[in-house]
């Protein structure tokens, strides 16, 4: 299936002045076929966290444990 950059779980992410690098990491992280899954999106994540911190007033701390439950995405019924 495809991403639902809309979907409330992603707490409006998507969008906003980090929205492309958080797409360009969930992206990777929902379609890596990677052991673990999302290791080769690593550095697509790191400046996702770079972006978050350079806007605190948008997205807080920078950390990514609001994320936690998006990152258990799975396209299987």
């Amino acid at each position: 299936g495809e991403i639902n950059w809309d979907c409330p779980c992603l707490g409006g992410m998507a969008h906003g002045p980090c929205g492309q690098q958080f797409r360009d990491a969930f992206s990777c992280f929902v379609y890596s076929e990677e052991e673990p899954k999302g290791i080769n999106c690593v550095e697509k994540f790191k400046a996702m966290q770079d972006c978050f911190r350079e806007h605190p007033e948008v997205y807080g701390d920078g950390e990514l444990s609001s994320l936690t439950p998006c990152m258990l995405y799975s396209d299987s019924p």
